[in-house]
C-alpha cells in the first residue's frame, strides 16, 4: 500500500512546465508518510526500475516511465492470452 501511495503522491504532482519541482516532504507529506519512510519506499520503486530518482531532497525529479512501460507491457501480454468470446 505504501508503494501504492507513494506513486500517487508522484503522479499528481506531474504537470506540465511547474513552476517548480516538488520537495520530498511535500510527496512524503501528500503520501501520508514520515520522509525516511517515504524515502525507503523511493529505493524500493527505484531498485524495482519503476522510477528513477534525480535532484535534490528539495525539488526532486521523479520519473515513472519504468512503471509506464510495465503496465503496457502486462496490458499487452493480458490482451494476447485473452480468447475470444463466441458469439
Amino acid at each position: 500500500m505504501a508503494e501504492l501511495c507513494a506513486v500517487l503522491a508522484i503522479a499528481d504532482y506531474k504537470r506540465p512546465n511547474p513552476a517548480r519541482l516538488p520537495s520530498r516532504s511535500y510527496l512524503a507529506f501528500v503520501a501520508g508518510m514520515d520522509e525516511s519512510e517515504f524515502e525507503s519506499v523511493l529505493a524500493g520503486l527505484q531498485a524495482k526500475g519503476y522510477i528513477r530518482v534525480e535532484g535534490t531532497p528539495e525539488q526532486l525529479d521523479i520519473t515513472l516511465n519504468g512503471l509506464l512501460d510495465a503496465i503496457d507491457r502486462e496490458t499487452r501480454e493480458s490482451y494476447a492470452t485473452r480468447t475470444p468470446s463466441a458469439a
